[in-house]
């Protein structure tokens, strides 16, 4: 579907689920979805579209203005983040494994390792990397945040294309290994974020109203998230 906003028109995606609340999201990719729940009519849709026209157009206009992320060559030199910090790959042609040491992402391979198998080296590293990371930072949470504290979850690791997380009704927390980019403040929203749905599934006033006194900078830290992080290493 299209819609406009002065001179500017832009698609988007409608996706009827089991929700009370409709949801429009911008992602960095310049793609919008809108989450719509079943009972709601497309005239209904394309009506909350055109008045949240002026929003959906704003948001598309700063990622436009962020830099390009070009597709990662998994070449030696090559920049990759960590916990919001950088390092430059090596490749060393001997041995296995993939580790972080004296400020430098290290892969090593074997000596005719084609890039494929560098990349999925790398690929694999962080995604063993984000099930510890990501359970210990929500262990700290828990400890420290009692509006999170006592929840029972599962955690899940799963590359995602428009999500950094996602929570199920059953308890199911899926954190997208990307964001083993991020600086630690940032994940730390994300995961809060999951966390709350187990309290809160929809995005309703009172998810936010939890959101701001579990973490009342949230919109500081997302910002961050959205324009520092790629959420693809393709």
């Amino acid at each position: 579907m299209s819609a406009s906003w002065g001179t500017r028109e832009f698609e988007y995606v409608v996706r009827f689920e089991h929700r009370r609340d409709l949801l429009i999201t911008v992602y960095p990719s310049l793609h919008v979805e809108v989450a719509a729940p079943h009972l709601k009519s497309v005239e209904e849709v394309v009506g909350r579209v055109r008045a949240r026209g002026s929003w959906i157009v704003r948001r598309l206009r700063e990622f436009e203005d962020q830099p390009r992320v070009t597709p990662h060559r998994f070449a030696p030199g090559e920049s990759f983040w960590y916990l919001g910090r950088q390092y430059r790959l090596r490749i060393e042609r001997a041995g296995s494994g993939v580790a972080i040491h004296r400020g430098r992402l290290v892969a090593k391979v074997g000596q005719n390792a084609a890039v494929q198998e560098i990349r999925s080296a790398v690929i694999g590293w962080y995604v063993q990397r984000a099930r510890v990371v990501f359970a210990d930072r929500a262990a700290r949470i828990q400890r420290s945040i009692s509006l999170v504290s006592g929840l029972r979850w599962s955690l899940r690791i799963q590359r995602m294309l428009r999500r950094w997380g996602s929570c199920t009704l059953r308890g199911t927390i899926t954190l997208n290994p990307l964001l083993l980019q991020a600086p630690p403040s940032c994940v730390d929203y994300v995961i809060v974020h999951e966390l709350l749905h187990l309290r809160e599934p929809r995005h309703s006033t009172q998810f936010y109203r939890l959101l701001r006194r579990a973490m009342p900078d949230w919109e500081r830290r997302k910002q961050t998230l959205e324009r520092s992080v790629t959420r693809s290493w393709d």
